[in-house]
């Protein structure tokens, strides 16, 4: 288990800048409209549109930052001012996502209806072998909640064909179900990725995941969709987990402890409905989570 704490130790881990006093210029996921916002929305005061003469560059999917005062570049973010006393923890909130091995902090100005204001920004630690973006607005969009959730989806699809193709499960024919579990699998990839972007770091980080169980969308699309409780027993774990629809944590249990859920051929139909059911549901959970999100705090 790695705790917060020791993440912020880490000689991995971003210092904070050398004056948490100053605003926090952010041009990418800490945006209002992007997921990491949800990580300090709690601790702004208030926030302005604004600009930095600059330029943006992209390495290895991370989106970098050039100060340049002699460039008429400007790149467009959001000037944040954290509530007082609330510095330490925002600017430790930020710090702890975003990788040493990319950024540092550099003080500059940012420009607020012509206006200039000294701020925090994070740039780029080495733009070396770095594309030059041409935009001067970062709109990011994961590939993990577009594009693996439309396979995931065509995969279930494929399923139900294989049903009404009468090529049906059965002892003998299992390569149905581990497509299911595959998608599942990917599922899950999604859902952690999608909590760790969005919700600020917890003590216990393994159990990051767990924060999705508060997500207001979980709660309400759950009890629309499971009318029943439903078990299984974890031999990983020994013990039994239980999707109850009246319970969002134990239900975020029960669909985490399915990922090692095993395939016998004695109950091969039984557990090729539990998969099946299981990811049906926990798709459009998660779809309806990140479609609540983009409207959070509009």
């Amino acid at each position: 288990m790695v705790s917060k704490k020791d993440y912020l130790k880490s000689d991995k881990t971003l210092n904070r800048p050398t004056d948490i006093n100053l605003p926090y210029f952010a041009y990418g996921l800490f945006k209002p409209n992007q997921l990491a916002y949800n990580k300090i929305h709690d601790l702004v005061l208030k926030h302005h549109s604004s600009k930095v003469k600059a330029e943006m560059y992209i390495k290895d999917g991370i989106v970098l930052l050039k100060i340049n005062e002699n460039t008429k570049t400007t790149i467009n973010g959001e000037l944040f001012y954290f509530k007082k006393g609330d510095e330490k923890e925002a600017y430790d909130r930020i710090r702890v996502f975003e990788p040493k091995k990319f950024y540092k902090w550099q003080k500059t100005t940012v420009i607020i209806n012509n206006q200039e204001v000294k701020a925090n920004v994070l740039v780029g630690v080495n733009i070396k072998n770095s594309k030059l973006l041409s935009q001067n607005n970062f709109e990011y969009e994961d590939p993990f909640f577009n594009e693996a959730l439309n396979e995931i989806e065509l995969i279930l699809n494929e399923d139900e064909k294989n049903q009404q193709n009468n090529e049906w499960i059965n002892s003998d024919n299992i390569q149905h179900i581990f497509r299911l579990q595959m998608a599942y699998l990917l599922l899950w990839t999604c859902i952690k990725r999608f909590s760790f972007l969005k919700h600020p770091l917890i003590d216990n980080t393994n159990n990051q995941y767990k924060l999705i169980a508060k997500e207001p969308a979980f709660e309400k699309t759950l009890k629309n969709l499971v009318k029943e409780k439903r078990p299984i027993y974890s031999s990983n774990y020994l013990n039994e987990s239980i999707l109850n629809p009246g319970s969002p944590e134990k239900s975020l249990d029960y669909y985490h402890d399915l990922r090692f859920y095993g395939v016998h051929k004695e109950t091969v139909l039984e557990d090729y409905k539990i998969i099946k059911s299981s990811l049906k549901e926990l798709l459009i959970i998660f779809k309806e989570i990140i479609e609540n999100s983009k409207h959070e705090f509009e």
